[in-house]
């Protein structure tokens, strides 16, 4: 059914818009719109010779001058910092080189997430330009769990592996580092999350997260503080930045893909890793491109909604190394058969997440502050996003467990305003292992801890609850007309791209349209998809996951929406489109 109204469109004062809070009545959103100091967008705009619309979207990055705008429109390799600045990184370059001079066996070691994907990929097609005598090992999901596992160092002892690279896991594998040292295997360790009481004994420890760390970005992916290290390397033994330069993609699709802060040296890899996606098309990376249906140049959206999931569904459903593989150079490889499986995983995953997040629904008590649930039957692979599916829709602190062997497993995942880590640590003595970041963790407990955990827990969050609101809010960065809505508008959007945690795209509201189509699309009529007018201007919109308010809109004179802006291609024809966050 489209349901279409026609009357003149009513153009709304901007000004009068600034100070005003709406609230969505169906979706608990507060839409909230910034309010601009009128000097000082006139001196942003007088300073750097731009638009007045501009001027606001550069004074939410904090972008007041000629050289900072530099800074953040062309962000230069130049920039990257000393990697020799990060604590143990001399330690980890001289074990490496000696490894490599004396052909030692080295085993590189990953976590199954994209990021840790991406390390593994990334450093194995680094060290094996120099050596053969290597290999790769992903710990399995199920069977070993995240971190540094007992089974890899039996391994690596039963194959005379001599030095263990570690990467985005193994800042709190103590007792996993000691025991591999008992058997004369080394370890670097490569990665970005918390520390515990104490720094694992290994050769070296690169983490920016160490307490006694002065590296000055803190926020780097996995893979970044792997990039750090072959980049030392090359420094060491003079050798050129081009074999560097050259993992930027990889990088890029972890930081991207593991949600670290899209800002200094993030941004750089991010951007210069887009443009090497984009220019090398001989990349391995690229089949995946092209099975993915990417037509236009690739986004960082097309990296967190499509390469990501397709990636991280092997290490969700099977093993790992099937990601790490579709991103090797190695002519022994079937890529296309790899490619294939992947994709097949994925649409197996979606229709598993789709399953389990209809039970956790049903098993969840709304009445708590925080969310804990728990099924021996979920699979393990997908607790993580289950996780962030019921953060997204209650804007709650959530907890998926399922059942492996005599423990509980599963993921956390919080609302903005709660840091995860932190309760964790104040309930550690239920937990038999947890770590992770500020907003996401892991977690493994004793079944029989259950209860007790759950009560500490909510109970830390109650405690913690007045930085929590029910209400998710939307912040509206320019209120614009149809009619304003233009490639002009567009490319300068883009000229702010990548975006990403730290760097969101803008958000535009437009109020009082009353020419409007509206239409469901999807499995069970779930999104709404759309044709607003102006005076001059008619745009489609699609907006995903909001079918259910189709009913309400239809009894509606007028409609307001807030949306972003995107460019669709369809047979080479390509036009602007909008993607609603909500719609009243």
């Amino acid at each position: 059914m489209i349901i279409q109204k026609r009357h003149l469109v009513i153009q709304n004062s901007k000004s009068n818009l600034l100070n005003l809070t709406v609230f969505s009545l169906m979706n608990n959103y507060k839409w909230v719109f910034r309010d601009y100091s009128s000097n000082e967008i006139q001196n942003i705009s007088n300073n750097l010779g731009v638009k007045d619309y501009v001027a606001k979207l550069l004074n939410i990055k904090q972008i007041k001058t000629k050289d900072s705008a530099m800074l953040f429109f062309n962000p230069s390799i130049s920039n990257l910092i000393d990697p020799f600045l990060m604590k143990s990184m001399h330690e980890a370059v001289e074990r490496l080189s000696i490894a490599i001079n004396h052909n030692e066996k080295i085993m590189i070691y990953g976590d199954y997430d994209v990021d840790g994907i991406t390390s593994v990929a990334m450093m194995y097609m680094f060290l094996n330009k120099f050596t053969d005598n290597i290999e790769f090992y992903i710990p399995n999901r199920n069977n070993e769990g995240y971190g540094i596992s007992i089974e890899s160092i039996n391994y690596a002892k039963s194959n005379n592996v001599n030095l263990i690279v570690a990467l985005d896991c193994g800042i709190k594998s103590c007792d996993e580092v000691s025991y591999a040292k008992g058997k004369n295997i080394d370890y670097i360790i490569c990665d970005h999350h918390e520390q515990g009481e104490e720094i694992p004994d290994a050769v070296a420890v690169l983490d920016p997260k160490r307490k006694d760390c002065n590296y000055p970005f803190k926020y780097l992916s996995g893979c970044g503080v792997g990039f750090k290290l072959i980049h030392a390397y090359c420094i060491s033994n003079n050798l050129s930045f081009d074999l560097v330069k050259e993992y930027f993609d990889l990088v890029a699709i972890s930081v991207i893909a593991d949600m670290v802060p899209l800002i200094d040296e993030n941004r750089i890899f991010a951007f210069h890793g887009l443009l090497e996606i984009n220019n090398n098309r001989n990349k391995p990376i690229s089949l995946i491109i092209k099975s993915l249906n990417i037509e236009n140049k690739v986004l960082s959206e097309d990296i967190s909604y499509k390469i990501a999931p397709l990636l991280n569904s092997s290490g969700r459903l099977s093993s790992a190394e099937l990601g790490v593989k579709a991103l090797l150079y190695d002519r022994k490889i079937n890529s296309y058969a790899i490619i294939k499986s992947l994709i097949n995983l994925n649409n197996q995953r979606k229709e598993i997440q789709k399953e389990i997040l209809s039970e956790a629904d049903l098993a969840l008590n709304s009445s708590k502050k925080a969310i804990i649930v728990f099924s021996e039957n979920w699979h393990k692979g997908i607790v993580g996003i289950i996780a962030s599916n019921l953060v997204d829709k209650y804007n709650k602190p959530s907890i998926v467990l399922t059942q492996e062997k005599n423990n509980l497993v599963g993921s956390v995942r919080t609302a903005k305003g709660i840091n995860v880590l932190e309760i964790l640590n104040k309930c550690s003595s239920f937990l038999t292992k947890y770590g992770g970041h500020k907003s996401a963790a892991g977690l493994s407990l004793a079944r029989e801890n259950l209860n007790r955990f759950q009560y500490l827990f909510e109970e830390e969050v109650v405690k913690v609850s007045n930085e929590l609101t029910n209400d998710k809010q939307i912040t509206i960065d320019l209120v614009l007309s149809i009619d304003e809505i233009n490639y002009i508008l567009y490319r300068t959007i883009m000229r702010f791209a990548p975006f990403g945690l730290g760097n969101k795209a803008p958000v535009f509201c437009t109020n009082e349209i009353n020419n409007f189509k509206l239409s469901l699309v999807g499995n069970n009529d779930s999104h709404l998809k759309g044709i607003i007018t102006g005076t001059s201007k008619s745009f489609e919109f699609i907006g995903f996951n909001l079918g259910h308010k189709y009913d309400y809109l239809c009894k509606s004179e007028v409609i307001n929406i807030c949306y972003t802006i995107y460019e669709d291609s369809w047979r080479g024809e390509k036009t602007l489109k909008l993607k609603l966050i909500d719609i009243n």
